[in-house]
């Protein structure tokens, strides 16, 4: 019964914050699942459909494009080549895949496959190595496909998947000239069922990818939707791009999925429309900027690498397809302030000795009504020393049927303060938040060779915790002030460092070596301090910069206790990079 009602609870503050035209989705897709899928879609194709074939060349040409990229490798294809496909660290037969069988999977790993991200691959690998064997494999993949997925089944044609494999198998019959009539008849009908099936329930990037996919098909089809989808398009991203030029969501990894989606149209939309350029520039201007010396952007929220492409191939391919320029400042110390989106940059030095990178999470966890992919990690920070990551985020090991999905998301695995008992985010279910706190930045700075953040978290529970950054080279010092309501409580403070660097306890302080750098860590007004590695229930100590994979890294915990009433708590650390 207890059960039943903390889940109605979590339901409740969760659903409040949707918008009704969501909940009116919700139940419409939910009463749609019960219909056999003829009551409300007609398989029924115009006879003699064909493809634009100066639209064909274009999607050509952008494929051509991204081939000269390192985004595809030897590697992928020569696993698929032999018979495997891989998504999101997960493998799979190729063959049993293609039959249907889906057994053993994640959900995120049949939604990646069901995409076709494969096909596009060896789209790629064909143009850059003229291979002929390439398309036989290719063109049996696709018919494979349609003979085991007829149309309204279950996750294949949902419409995430459908929004991509809409645009790879195109891309194929661009490259190929495949005019098959079972080819294109199905590529037709996935872009019907997806019209009839956008997901206004979700919004988000979902449903941006949903009208790109929309938009590349209309196009190579000339089908009348085209401009009742820009429209649509043109109202979503006035919403989902920030002053900033970031997309609203607020996670690095989904800005770069949007703005790649947005890419895609410049290659087969003429003209382009000047919303779509605008928030292109601003997107990328704003992918510029989160990006650190790595060649990586941070791990907030549902972030990984390597699975998208990174910054370098994205602003390659977009300077081929537009005349966008973005140039780098060059400034030897500077503070980029992202404060839509909830992104603070400080970098200090050049590229040599003294190359000090700080990436201070705090803002918006994202839009009320979609928060599937934040996490609780406000105040939290990311540290790259000389182009090395040093403290980092935690990132994400996979989604539904992840063990580590639970912990990735909490607060502890972030470098931030945590209530015993109290989440910045009543994160429930996979991507589900209830209740939520808000964050406040006072001050935000860097002036006389000093950077200075103060911020506030507001816990939905009523605590708050106030954070003060100061970095003077060579120390950095955080002081934290947490408020808290009057009843006893535990109290910790975390320092997650990448699996690179060893730590160690000496004497009366903390020594972190890696990359040849060595910090020094003093800590100051805590009752007990604790180093922890890879923690076998997986509460602690688990880094995943790539989805399926995690790795035992070095955890730094601070804790003070107190079991009398008191309204405050303060925590202080300070480093030394000698």
């Amino acid at each position: 019964m207890a059960d039943n009602f903390e889940k109605i609870f979590k339901m409740f503050h969760t659903l409040r914050h949707y918008r009704k035209s969501q909940l009116g989705w919700y139940l419409y897709y939910r009463v749609r699942k019960l219909l056999p899928v003829s009551w409300w879609f007609s398989c029924k194709v115009p006879s003699g459909i064909t493809i634009d074939a100066e639209k064909k060349e274009k999607l050509r040409s952008f494929a051509k494009i991204w081939a000269e990229t390192s985004y595809w490798n030897q590697s992928e294809v020569d696993r698929i080549i032999n018979g495997e496909v891989e998504y999101a660290g997960e493998k799979y037969p190729l063959s049993r895949f293609l039959m249907g069988v889906e057994d053993g999977i994640s959900p995120l790993a049949r939604y990646g496959l069901h995409s076709f991200e494969f096909l596009w691959k060896l789209c790629l690998f064909y143009l850059s190595s003229g291979n002929e064997d390439i398309e036989r494999l290719a063109k049996n993949c696709v018919l494979e496909w349609i003979n085991s997925n007829p149309p309204g089944k279950p996750i294949s044609w949902d419409p995430y998947p459908t929004s991509y494999r809409i645009r790879y198998i195109l891309s194929a019959c661009a490259i190929w000239n495949w005019n098959e009539s079972q080819i294109l008849e199905s590529v037709f009908l996935q872009i019907r069922y997806l019209l009839k099936s956008l997901e206004f329930h979700l919004l988000g990037n979902h449903l941006i990818q949903n009208l790109c996919g929309l938009l590349v098909g209309a196009e190579l089809f000339s089908l009348e939707i085209k401009d009742k989808v820009l429209e649509m398009l043109e109202k979503e991203l006035r919403e989902q791009i920030l002053e900033d030029g970031g997309h609203y969501e607020r996670v690095p990894m989904y800005h770069f999925h949007v703005l790649i989606d947005l890419l895609w149209l410049t290659a087969v939309l003429e003209p382009v429309p000047e919303f779509l350029e605008n928030a292109i520039e601003r997107m990328l201007r704003f992918a510029k900027d989160i990006t650190l010396s790595d060649g990586n952007y941070p791990l907030f929220g549902d972030s990984v690498y390597y699975h998208l492409p990174s910054w370098n191939e994205v602003s390659y391919v977009a300077g081929k397809l537009t005349n966008i320029k973005i140039k780098d400042n060059g400034s030897e110390a500077n503070l980029v302030k992202l404060a839509d989106s909830g992104y603070y940059l400080f970098r200090y030095g050049s590229k040599g000795e003294r190359n000090i990178e700080l990436v201070v999470r705090a803002g918006k966890p994202g839009p009320d009504y979609q928060l599937a992919h934040a996490h609780c990690d406000q105040l939290s920070y990311e540290m790259l020393i000389e182009g090395k990551r040093f403290i980092v985020d935690s990132g994400i090991n996979g989604y539904a049927g992840s063990l580590y999905r639970s912990f990735q998301r909490s607060t502890r695995a972030h470098n931030t303060v945590w209530i015993e008992g109290v989440e910045q985010l009543e994160g429930w279910g996979v991507f589900r938040v209830a209740r939520r706190g808000r964050c406040l930045v006072e001050e935000a700075r860097f002036e006389d060779d000093t950077f200075k953040f103060i911020a506030t978290y507001h816990f939905y529970t009523g605590e708050k915790h106030r954070r003060i950054i100061e970095f003077n080279y060579p120390y950095m010092k955080v002081s934290d002030e947490v408020f808290c309501l009057p009843k006893s409580y535990s109290v910790f403070n975390f320092i997650h460092f990448h699996p690179n660097v060893d730590v160690e306890a000496q004497d009366s302080c903390i020594i972190a070596t890696g990359y040849g750098i060595r910090v020094k860590l003093l800590v100051y007004g805590n009752t007990c301090v604790s180093l922890v590695k890879g923690v076998k229930d997986l509460s602690q100590g688990w880094y995943s910069e790539r989805f399926g994979l995690s790795v035992p890294n070095s955890v730094v915990i601070m804790e003070k206790q107190n079991n009398e009433r008191s309204k405050y708590l303060i925590l202080k650390y300070q480093q030394k990079i000698e």
